[in-house]
């Protein structure tokens, strides 16, 4: 069975933006999980029965103690969670928002009891891509931890992972005129959480690899990013002159710090897998490789090659060849290969490939030990299109593989098959 690698041409970003249940357990689990319970207590009740109960018991507290009951505020909660869970987002917004409303009246602007209703509102607004209101979501939500928490607590710790996220998603939206903002913000925020994370947790704790892949990917963007135009001024004499913004010198430094940047943080994920107690030697291996990529990506091909080696052989001498260690080198694998991005190189039967209805393009590659491409050859598409076989034709010319392994030796590849998916 011929084994052909899949690649999915555009370079979306796979942000894990609205996840409640690990990213924001510590800091305000505990009634969001009450209201999760609330929806399990009783499996056999349908969903009509379950909103009925909550609106029953909404109007019974309105009756009792007022429409601003102390009491009502989780009701809602709970209602507005069951709305979301069941897709009804429309009516998940605005119960959750009533809910909130009356959490603030309650118990006051800063209490971090609003947190998980605020949570779980930037959900549904984020299914009904509203995306301003998430935006400013984010902010009321930024601005509440700040009233609460130091910098040093690692309270903070999600909120910059949730903020980084936000402005990579946004990033990915082009939201703002000027997305790189998003991007240099989202860059800020990962390392901050970087380094809460180490000081909260130690430096070779596994807890750190969360934020440390995710800066390691926003590290990577800022890399490839295109320059921020110039900014054009008149003089009193009438002529033009070209200035560089604050934000393009800030993102000429960044850029300018990028290399040296990956490989520090990709030394500091090995040093992470060496200091467990039972050392994963693939686990370090992939890091090797995705160190070498780096130097490749940079065009520092010598020390790429000599990575590539080294890191073969480090897991040979460590670990018995199984067929998951033949394939770590046995195919180029396209780069950027990082876990949280989605252009990644799987190998797939090509019986499960064909399969699919999704458009794609089915090519034929040679890899140089370098990793570029050449003799690019269309082997069929689905369906036949002239604008996206020049689109493939562009995207192969200029992008990076990992080059084939065998023995410890870093060759070229014939004829490597494709599928890329569009």
């Amino acid at each position: 069975m011929k084994l052909i690698i899949v690649i999915y041409m555009k370079l979306l970003l796979p942000v894990t933006l609205f996840v409640c249940s690990s990213t924001w357990a510590e800091p305000f689990g505990t009634q969001q999980n009450n209201a999760t319970e609330t929806l399990s207590v009783y499996p056999q009740t349908s969903f009509s029965e379950l909103v009925d109960e909550y609106q029953t018991n909404i109007e019974e507290i309105e009756s009792t103690k007022g429409v601003y009951g102390e009491d009502l505020s989780q009701q809602l909660f709970s209602l507005g969670l069951a709305y979301q869970q069941k897709g009804k987002h429309g009516k998940a917004i605005k119960t959750l928002t009533r809910s909130l409303h009356l959490k603030r009246i309650n118990n006051g602007l800063y209490s971090t009891s609003i947190l998980p209703i605020l949570d779980t509102l930037i959900n549904s607004l984020a299914e009904k891509e509203q995306w301003d209101s998430v935006n400013n979501r984010y902010g009321y939500l930024k601005w509440l931890y700040e009233q609460n928490y130091n910098e040093e607590d690692i309270e903070t710790f999600f909120l910059k992972m949730k903020m980084a996220n936000w402005y990579l998603k946004s990033y990915n939206l082009k939201r703002q005129k000027e997305p790189i903002v998003d991007l240099v913000n989202s860059y800020k925020a990962y390392e901050q959480a970087l380094k809460i994370a180490i000081k909260k947790y130690g430096s070779t704790d596994l807890r750190v690899l969360a934020p440390l892949h995710e800066f390691i990917l926003v590290n990577y963007l800022i890399a490839t990013s295109n320059h921020i135009q110039p900014v054009i001024n008149v003089d009193s004499e009438g002529n033009l002159i070209k200035t560089t913004s604050l934000l393009g010198m800030q993102l000429a430094s960044l850029k300018y710090k990028s290399l040296r940047l990956g490989i520090s943080l990709f030394n500091q994920e090995m040093e992470i897998y060496l200091n467990q107690p039972i050392i994963n030697y693939l686990f370090v291996t992939r890091t090797k490789l995705k160190l070498a990529d780096w130097y490749l990506m940079y065009g520092k091909r010598e020390t790429a090659l000599n990575l590539y080696q080294a890191a073969y052989h480090y897991l040979k001498d460590h670990s018995e060849i199984t067929k998951e260690f033949s394939e770590l080198f046995s195919l180029p694998v396209a780069l950027p290969n990082f876990p949280n991005i989605l252009i990644k190189t799987n190998v797939l039967p090509s019986d499960l490939i064909s399969a699919t209805d999704a458009n794609y393009i089915h090519a034929s590659i040679d890899v140089t030990r370098y990793g570029n491409v050449k003799n690019i050859n269309f082997v069929s598409s689905n369906p036949t299109n002239n604008a996206m076989t020049t689109k493939t034709f562009k995207f192969l010319k200029q992008i990076k593989f990992r080059p084939k392994i065998v023995e410890g030796k870093v060759i070229s590849a014939e004829e490597v098959h494709l599928q890329i998916f569009q």
